[in-house]
């Protein structure tokens, strides 16, 4: 039973990094859109502070993409071990 909670943990974890990544990526294509319309000289302190905010949520996404690889990773480890698991159950059920 601990096993099938801290499973459902890593993949939650999973999916709240994926909800993460993409409320970034909406926020990076307004950033965008906003660094675009200021793109003049006459605005070159908000300019610094959206290309400055860009920088951040890059640092973030990749933090967060190594984070994903890891809980994938050890998602697939967990079932990799379920079904060796499972096929053992399986042949000593007919052995017997």
């Amino acid at each position: 039973m601990e096993f099938l909670r801290n499973f459902e943990m890593l993949y939650r974890r999973l999916l709240a990094t994926q909800v993460i990544v993409y409320v970034l990526e909406r926020r990076t294509e307004s950033l965008y859109r906003r660094l675009l319309n200021h793109s003049d000289d006459e605005n070159q302190e908000a300019t610094s502070m959206i290309v400055e905010e860009l920088l951040m949520i890059n640092d973030n996404l990749l933090q967060l993409h190594s984070e994903q690889e890891e809980l994938a990773g050890t998602i697939v480890s967990a079932l990799i071990d379920i079904l060796f698991l499972a096929t053992l159950t399986e042949d000593v059920m007919h052995c017997c």
